[in-house]
């Protein structure tokens, strides 16, 4: 079992949450539209908010699976009905499948409502903010023939934005 940051609340308490945060948008932070005008640093400013705010409650326990295949990885996670959740900055481009469920993201690049079956590509330095309207599957896909988990979240995960500014080389390809 993976610890994530999120937690089981209702949506009036997201809601609550998305009102002090965003006083000047509310509700659309979790009904998909109203953030175009924002730059993408006081969006970024506002998830890691909402982070730090969930930070002070009980954590929310989802299980993640991890799948190999040859050269492929998949991270699967199974969010309840009602849970906000941020995501984690990964570091390359990915695809991220949605399975089953509804749920309402921002991200620095917009927001919106994903209903699944549905496929997105994520860009480098991506981080969302998320509200399962009903009971999510979202699974990343990264090109890797990496298997340790440890050494996949190095090589995936930017510890924050500005890991994201210094020049590096990631090798994707592992063993």
């Amino acid at each position: 079992m993976a610890r994530r940051i999120g937690q089981t609340i209702t949506p009036s308490m997201a809601i609550e949450m998305v009102r002090e945060l965003f006083p000047d948008r509310f509700p659309v932070a979790l009904c998909a539209s109203g953030f175009s005008e924002l730059s993408a640093p006081h969006i970024r400013m506002k998830i890691d908010a909402i982070e730090n705010m969930m930070r002070e409650m009980e954590p929310l326990e989802i299980t993640t699976r991890h799948y190999f295949s040859d050269g492929l990885y998949a991270r699967e996670i199974t969010i309840p009905k009602g849970a906000t959740l941020t995501g984690k900055i990964h570091k390359t481009v990915h695809l991220n499948i949605i399975s089953k469920g509804k749920i309402a993201v921002v991200t620095e690049f917009g927001e919106q409502i994903i209903e699944a079956p549905a496929t997105l590509i994520s860009q480098p330095g991506t981080k969302r903010v998320g509200y399962a309207l009903e009971e999510t599957v979202w699974t990343t896909l990264h090109g890797t023939r990496e298997t340790d988990l440890e050494t996949l979240e190095t090589l995936l995960i930017a510890t924050g934005y500005e890991a994201l500014q210094a020049p590096q080389s990631i090798n994707i390809e592992g063993k």
